[in-house]
């Protein structure tokens, strides 16, 4: 899986996270299903919003604090509390996650 591109990984991620998906369904609509059904919450919250709460979980399970508002900050601290090595680069630190968080 280390050698697939962002999308294809994010995809692959959340369907398993989900418990499954159809063949057609949108992959916002699977993330929104994952992260509500992880972190509860309103349904209308945006998926932004959303992301940055999933985050936030990731870090704080890790044994660590959220030191940032924003989702680059947020994804470079995940890595680092999954053990990983984190970039520069948000799209390189979002794969870092769904793999190490498989």
């Amino acid at each position: 899986m280390a050698r697939a591109g962002l999308a294809e990984l994010e995809r692959r991620y959340f369907v398993e996270k989900a418990g499954g998906a159809e063949h057609n369904e949108p992959l916002t609509g699977i993330m929104r299903r994952y992260w509500l059904g992880l972190l509860g919450g309103d349904r209308n919250t945006g998926l932004n919003g959303l992301e940055k709460d999933w985050l936030r979980k990731i870090i704080n399970d890790g044994g660590g604090t959220p030191t940032s508002d924003y989702k680059s900050g947020l994804y470079i601290q995940a890595v680092g509390e999954l053990g990983g090595t984190p970039t520069k680069y948000i799209n390189e630190n979002k794969k870092q996650v769904y793999i190490l968080d498989f």
